[in-house]
């Protein structure tokens, strides 16, 4: 999820550090308090994910709320700030590498707690979710890559990020959807609460009345 445009242009020897003289403070000060709370949103988001243990995730919706309404602001407030120059984006490299960090980050935690979700019985919710921050980030990267020179000089970074964010929502719809009859994809839950009293037999169905954490994390 990279958002550290100026980087590119730098190693590619486009530009030197812009000077006070041909940086435009303006510019440049709109796009940081712009994206300086969807920075400190990501972070704070990472911190609640990374506490989640178990159970209903209110606390998680809650937050993603947040974040999600955050990052729509932010994509709306992008959209009327003038594009910047190449030595304007100089000014950009620290909070686009902290933006890079975080983003990257969550997207790992989050991919990582996927079997918590699964265990918790919380997948569909989650998948809800997740799928309005992606879109919401997304809407936001295309805005800002907008505003610098090339496009931010990464034709690539907006589909990596897209492939990253689709691969955590295809394990949630996984979960959220699995074969009735193979109770452990609910990872704990009692064969009898997924089939509705039905009395399924075999090495599936018994397997669902013993599935625990483990077999949530080999399966998803």
């Amino acid at each position: 999820m990279k958002f550290s445009i100026p980087v590119i242009l730098f190693t590619a020897g486009a530009v030197a550090a812009p000077s006070s003289v041909t940086l435009n403070e303006r510019q440049l000060s709109a796009l940081t308090q712009v994206l300086t709370p969807v920075l400190q949103g990501l972070q704070s988001f990472d911190v609640t994910l990374n506490a989640y243990t178990g159970g209903p995730g209110q606390e998680l919706l809650s937050v993603a709320n947040s974040v999600i309404a955050g990052v729509r602001a932010a994509a709306n407030a992008v959209a009327p700030i003038q594009p910047v120059s190449e030595a304007e984006a100089g000014g950009f490299v620290g909070l686009g590498q902290q933006l890079d960090i975080a983003g990257y980050k969550f997207i790992a935690d989050l991919n990582a707690q996927v079997p918590v979700f699964a265990q918790s019985g919380i997948c569909p919710e989650t998948l809800n979710w997740v799928t309005q921050v992606g879109d919401g980030v997304l809407d936001l990267k295309t805005a800002v890559f907008s505003k610098f020179p090339n496009n931010g000089g990464d034709a690539n970074d907006v589909e990596e990020f897209r492939k990253l964010f689709s691969a955590v929502e295809q394990r949630l719809k996984k979960c959220s959807a699995p074969p009735s009859a193979d109770c452990s994809a609910y990872c704990g839950k009692d064969h009898h609460d997924w089939n509705k009293g039905e009395d399924k037999k075999g090495e599936k169905g018994e397997k669902g009345k013993k599935g625990d954490k483990d077999d949530c994390k080999k399966k998803y």
